[in-house]
């Protein structure tokens, strides 16, 4: 995972880490923590988190799958 990517894509859509967390349902300790590549958030995170924040395909391979999945997966 790219964190300085997802950090950037949070303030650059305009939100804080407490919107984040709250939208997660986590604490912002726990929150900053998945933000920062300390631990990994889950499958159910990472869909809720793309939701939240609008990415697309692609940045969402960039960010979480550091851009390693196919392409084709993401042309589609």
């Amino acid at each position: 995972m790219k964190s300085l990517e997802l950090k950037a894509e949070r303030v650059r859509r305009g939100y804080t880490q407490e919107q984040i967390a709250k939208e997660l349902g986590v604490s912002v300790a726990v929150y900053c923590l998945k933000e920062n590549g300390k631990t990994a958030f889950t499958d159910a995170q990472k869909l809720a988190l793309i939701n939240f924040l609008g990415l697309t395909l692609q940045e969402t391979n960039n960010i979480f799958y550091d851009g390693e999945l196919p392409s084709g997966a993401i042309s589609k």
